[in-house]
């Protein structure tokens, strides 16, 4: 349905060129909500807005629904009216002297679309009833509540019937009560309309939640791809295991590998771990152990530890409602983990940690390169650049 392919584009910032995508090569089925993840600067934005058309890539091909729309080799340029997209922005973007009627129904009727009144008439209904927007049809947009215009932004965009749905962080204006409950909605919607969707965010429980894939971006560059318990589970990569939840990365090298495990030899001592094929690293390698805090578990008494176990003291204790957060002092290092609320430890207790082979993984660390600037996400959101 939409394939990239070694996407490359920069920005010019005081004469310097930043380089906002790095010969990115992505591709999402037909039907598939697709999130992408990462902080502000990693380039997502501009990715989106690049198979809209509203930033022209320096080199790559965009091919929707088997149409190429963008080509440096042959060169082929497809501007964003004609191509079969719609989008959803961060800020609503809805016309604030017209009603909802006309704000849905406008794009219809201007442009290449130019459709006669009645299919006009029975696209918009359609929305609306689909949003549940059919009592705030006459009212002026600027009277509605942040969701309400949210929705009349989802309806005008899918009034245009398009192959493919681009929303940029559509609900991070909103109170967190209303993203979680539009959230649901959306996906539950695109699932049932079979639309494919591209969905940017920097929020990672919005995109856990909502995602079929997710792919994490850092630098201009997609770091690891997968289901969202993939990467929840499993990071591959030191970026992906920061940036989603909270994990313990305990620094070590690899000793050996023995199958789909390795050994590593940590502060900790020797730790065994789940080892991706996809990460392979030889030994002696730098590495990362990483635990998720709620994988520990945890014990009282002073038997010796054993295999993927330590000895640890209790230094912080914080109620978090479902449960309890620990930070535990080993050695050197601060280990934090979650426990249920039963397990009730005081500040100071001598605990047993052990960490269970299957709930470890071994992680590639970052590697030694600056950071993507935030001007390139910043450019890319300008609306000068849309009339390109």
């Amino acid at each position: 349905m939409l394939a990239i392919t070694t996407l490359h584009k920069a920005f010019q910032v005081s004469g310097t060129s930043i380089a906002a995508l790095r010969g990115l090569d992505l591709e999402i089925a037909r039907g598939e909500f697709f999130v992408l993840l990462g902080p502000s600067g990693c380039g997502k934005t501009t990715m989106l807005r690049c198979i809209a058309g509203l930033e022209r890539p320096g080199s790559g091909t965009i091919v929707i629904d088997d149409t190429v729309v963008f080509s440096t080799r042959p060169q082929l340029w497809v501007p964003p009216e004609r191509r079969p997209i719609g989008m959803v922005f961060q800020s609503y973007a809805v016309w604030p002297h017209m009603d909802v009627y006309e704000n849905i129904a406008f794009p219809l009727r201007e442009g290449v679309r130019n459709l006669e009144r009645g299919r006009i008439a029975e696209r918009v209904r359609s929305v609306l009833d689909l949003l549940g927007l059919n009592d705030l049809a006459n009212r002026p947009v600027t009277t509605l509540s942040g969701g309400q215009q949210q929705r009349v932004a989802l309806a005008r965009a899918l009034a245009l019937q398009p192959k493919v749905l681009l929303m940029d962080e559509p609900l991070s204006n909103l109170d967190l009560r209303l993203q979680i409950y539009l959230r649901r909605q959306i996906k539950e919607l695109m699932h049932r309309l079979g639309l494919t969707t591209v969905y940017v965010t920097h929020n990672q429980s919005e995109a856990l939640e909502i995602g079929d894939r997710i792919a994490v971006m850092e630098n201009g560059r997609i770091v690891q791809i997968g289901r969202p318990i993939e990467l929840y589970r499993n990071p591959e990569h030191e970026t992906v295991a920061r940036f989603i939840g909270e994990m313990n990365l305990i620094e070590g090298r690899v000793a050996f590998t023995e199958g789909d495990y390795a050994v590593a030899e940590t502060a900790l001592g020797v730790l065994r771990a789940h080892a991706p094929r996809s990460t392979s690293l030889p030994p002696g390698e730098r590495c990362f152990v990483g635990v998720r805090p709620e994988d520990i578990e945890v014990g009282t008494g002073h038997a010796p530890p054993g295999p993927n176990e330590c000895s640890g003291t209790v230094t912080t204790v914080r109620f978090i409602g479902d449960g309890l957060a620990y930070t535990c002092q080993v050695g050197s290092l601060e280990l934090k983990l979650k426990a249920h609320r039963r397990t009730e430890l005081a500040p100071g207790a001598e605990v047993r940690l052990a960490f269970s082979p299957e709930f470890c993984v071994l992680i590639k660390p970052r590697d030694e390169e600056p950071r993507g600037e935030d001007e390139a996400e910043q450019l890319s959101r300008q609306p000068r650049m849309a009339a390109e």
